[in-house]
C-alpha cells in the first residue's frame, strides 16, 4: 500500500521505521497499553523513535530538526501506531509541544533540543466546562491556580503546556516546567469507574515569556492544533484497520477449509481486496491533508473528512473480519480509544457538520441525530 508520490528516500525511511517497530516496540505494546512502562523505559523509546525523525521531522534544520515534510511524518506515525498507540500519542504530544514552543523564540534554546531528541516528556491540558486553570497577571508574572480534567500527559511529564483562562473571553497557552514549578498529575476514577487523569496547580508564578499563544477555542493556533490532531487520529484509525486486515489475511492463509486455504476462496479473497482498496483510499485522503500542511495550511474540512473516512473504514474492516472468521482474535485497540479525543472535537459532531455542509440545516435533522 504505497502512496504514489512517495520517493525512494521516503520509502526507505518508512521501511526502517516498520522494522524498528516490529523488533523493539511491538514486544512492549501490552506493557505500554496498561501503563506498566517506567519513565526511563518510555524515555528510551522516545529517544529511539527520534532517530527516525519523530518529533523533529518538520522542524527546520537550523533549529536542530530534520527539515523534512509532513507527508513523511504522517507515514512514519502510522508505522509507529501499528506498534503502540500509546507511544505514538506521546510522540504526537511532543510534536504539538514543539509547534507551541516555536511560538516563543526565547524558550526554543531551553526546550527544543530535548524535544527533538526525545529526552523530555511533554503534556497538554485544556479547559473544560467543569474544570479549568485560571491565571491572573501580576506585573511581569502570571499566577496560576486550578485543576484541569482534560489532560493529555503521562504521569511523569517533565513539561506541561496548559490552556489558562484569564477571564471569560481570553485564554492563553502557558508552559509549566516540573523542575521549577510545582504541579501534580494523578489518576482518578470517574462515576462510571473509568480511569481518568487530572492536573492540579496552586499559586504557580510564571514569567511572562512562558506565554506561548492564544488558547481560545476559535484562535488560529488552537484550530491548527485541533485539525492536526484530527489528521493524526485518522492515521491511528488507519493503523487499526491495517492491523486487523493484516492479521485476518495471515490467519486466512494459514487456516484451511474444505482442503484449501480460506484465503484462496474467491469470495474471501474479493472481500480482502475490497477492504485493502478502501484502506488505501482513506490513506490517500490523509496524505492530502499532510500535503496541505506542507503547503502551509491544513483545511479543517479535509482533516474532518479524513478522520471520518479512516474511522468508518476501520469499523468496516472490523465487521467484515468478524464475518470471515468465526472466532476473530482479540486485539488491544479497544483499550486505546480513550486517548483519541482529548485534543479534538467529537467525531459524531464532525460528521454532522460535514452533513450540514452538504445538505444544509434541514428542519428536524438535529432531532433525528
Amino acid at each position: 500500500m504505497v502512496c504514489p508520490s512517495m520517493t525512494n528516500a521516503q520509502l526507505l525511511s518508512i521501511d526502517s521505521m516498520r522494522t524498528f517497530v516490529q523488533r523493539e516496540i511491538e514486544p512492549l505494546s501490552s506493557a505500554m497499553r496498561y501503563g506498566a512502562v517506567s519513565r526511563n523505559q518510555l524515555l528510551e523509546l522516545t529517544q529511539a523513535v527520534s532517530e527516525f525523525g519523530l518529533p523533529g521531522m518538520i522542524i527546520p534544520k537550523a533549529l536542530g530538526g530534520h527539515g523534512g515534510d509532513w507527508v513523511t511524518q504522517g507515514r512514519l506515525f502510522e508505522e509507529l501506531a501499528m506498534g503502540s498507540v500509546e507511544l505514538a500519542w506521546q510522540v504526537l504530544i511532543n510534536i504539538f509541544a514543539s509547534t507551541l514552543v516555536l511560538q516563543q523564540p526565547a524558550l526554543c534554546e531551553r526546550y527544543l533540543p530535548d524535544l527533538i531528541v526525545g529526552r523530555s516528556l511533554f503534556g497538554i491540558t485544556l479547559n473544560g466546562s467543569t474544570s479549568a486553570l485560571h491565571g491572573r497577571r501580576k506585573g511581569a508574572e502570571w499566577i496560576l491556580d486550578g485543576r484541569s480534567d482534560i489532560v493529555a500527559a503521562n504521569l511523569h511529564a517533565d513539561v506541561l503546556i496548559c490552556a489558562v483562562r484569564e477571564h471569560s473571553q481570553a485564554s492563553s497557552f502557558l508552559l509549566l516546567d516540573r523542575s521549577v514549578d510545582r504541579y501534580e498529575i494523578r489518576h482518578y476514577r470517574d462515576i462510571e469507574g473509568r480511569q481518568q487523569t487530572c492536573m492540579q496547580v496552586t499559586q504557580a508564578c510564571l514569567p511572562i515569556e512562558r506565554v506561548l499563544g492564544d488558547a481560545n477555542a476559535d484562535s488560529p493556533l488552537t484550530r491548527h492544533l485541533f485539525d492536526v490532531s484530527k489528521l493524526h487520529e485518522a492515521v491511528v484509525h488507519l493503523a487499526r484497520g491495517r492491523s486487523l486486515l493484516d492479521a485476518s489475511i495471515a490467519r486466512a492463509k494459514a487456516n484451511t477449509q474444505f482442503g484449501r486455504p480460506i484465503a484462496a476462496q474467491h469470495m474471501v479473497a474479493r472481500q480482502f481486496a475490497e477492504l485493502a482498496t478502501q484502506l488505501e483510499a482513506a490513506r490517500l485522503m490523509c496524505s492530502q491533508g499532510f500535503e496541505q500542511l506542507d503547503n502551509g495550511r491544513l483545511s479543517g474540512d479535509t482533516a474532518s473528512r479524513a478522520r471520518l473516512m479512516a474511522y468508518e473504514t476501520a469499523k468496516r474492516i472490523e465487521r467484515r473480519v468478524s464475518r470471515i472468521e468465526s472466532h476473530p482474535s482479540q486485539t488491544g485497540w479497544q483499550h486505546s480509544d480513550a486517548l483519541l479525543h482529548l485534543l479534538s472535537e467529537n467525531i459524531a459532531d464532525d460528521a454532522q457538520h460535514i452533513a450540514n455542509a452538504l445538505i444544509g440545516d434541514l428542519p428536524g435533522a438535529s432531532d433525528e441525530s
